[in-house]
C-alpha cells in the first residue's frame, strides 16, 4: 500500500517504539508466568491479573481490565497477538499517530475485557485480542468515514482488506476456547473511538476534542502503570517476601 497516499497525523514527530515497548512488556510477563508456574497453569495467570467476571464483579479488582491485556496463554497465544500486534499496529500507527493509536489500544481493550466480564462464560480470559480487534474496527471506522487521515480511493481498498480480516478473524473467534466477546467488545469500541477521533467538529469545539483525548491517554497511560505494577509488586512480595 502506498503510504505516500495517506495523510499522517502530525500530533508531534511519529515514533513507532510504543509499538516496540508494548511488545516488551507482554514478553516480560510471559516471562513471568512461566517463571510462577506456566503460562497455561490458571492459578498464575489469575495472580498475575488475569480477567475474571467473579474478581472483577464480586471483588471489585477492577485493575484485572488492564493487566489481563498483556497476559498470555501458551506460545501460540503470545506469538500471534505480538505479530499482530507488530504488523497491523505499525500499520495503523502510520495513519493516527502516536496519542490516537494508543488510545485505540487502551480503550479497546478495556471494552474488550468489561465485554467479556459481562458477557462471556468463561472463567478467566486474557490476551491483547480486544485491543487488536480494536485495530479491526479502527480500520474499519477508516474505510468507511471520509477523513483528511486517508485518500478517498484508498478507502475503498481498505474496506475491502478489512471486510476480509474481519470475516477471517470472527471465524477464529468461534473457535473453542476464544472469548469472543472479548473480540467484538474491542472491535466494537475501536470502531466507536475511531470515528471520534477522525471527526471534524467545528472550529469552537476542536480545542475541546483535543484537551479531552490528551486527558484521557493521561489517566490511561498512568492507570496501566499502577496496574501492572501492582500485580508485580504482589507477586514479587508473595514469593521473596513473605515467608
Amino acid at each position: 500500500m502506498n503510504h505516500a497516499s495517506f495523510k499522517f497525523s502530525h500530533e508531534g514527530e511519529l515514533n513507532n517504539s510504543i509499538i516496540y515497548i508494548l511488545i516488551a512488556i507482554i514478553l516480560i510477563f510471559f516471562i513471568i508466568e512461566e517463571y510462577l508456574g506456566g503460562s497455561k497453569n490458571a492459578l498464575t495467570l489469575l495472580n498475575l491479573g488475569a480477567n475474571s467476571k467473579e474478581l472483577v464483579l464480586q471483588k471489585n479488582q477492577y485493575y484485572r481490565l488492564i493487566t489481563s491485556m498483556y497476559l498470555h496463554a501458551g506460545l501460540m497465544h503470545l506469538f500471534f497477538n505480538c505479530y499482530v500486534l507488530y504488523s497491523f499496529g505499525n500499520f495503523l500507527f502510520s495513519i493516527l499517530g502516536n496519542k490516537n493509536f494508543l488510545l485505540v489500544f487502551f480503550i479497546s481493550g478495556i471494552c474488550g475485557s468489561l465485554a467479556s466480564v459481562f458477557l462471556s462464560k468463561a472463567s478467566i480470559s486474557v490476551g491483547a485480542s480486544g485491543a487488536i480487534w480494536g485495530f479491526l474496527g479502527a480500520t474499519l471506522a477508516l474505510s468507511v468515514f471520509p477523513s483528511y487521515y486517508i485518500a478517498d480511493y484508498y478507502r475503498n481498498i481498505l474496506l475491502k482488506t478489512t471486510g476480509i480480516n474481519i470475516a477471517i478473524n470472527l471465524g477464529i473467534s468461534l473457535l473453542p476456547m476464544i472469548d469472543i466477546w472479548a473480540h467484538l467488545g474491542g472491535g466494537i469500541s475501536g470502531f466507536i473511538l475511531t470515528w471520534f477521533i477522525i471527526s471534524e467538529p467545528k472550529s469552537y469545539f476542536r480545542k475541546t476534542k483535543h484537551v479531552i483525548k490528551n486527558i484521557l491517554l493521561y489517566i490511561l497511560l498512568a492507570l496501566n502503570l499502577i496496574c501492572l505494577t501492582y500485580v508485580l509488586f504482589i507477586n514479587l512480595y508473595t514469593k521473596y517476601l513473605n515467608y
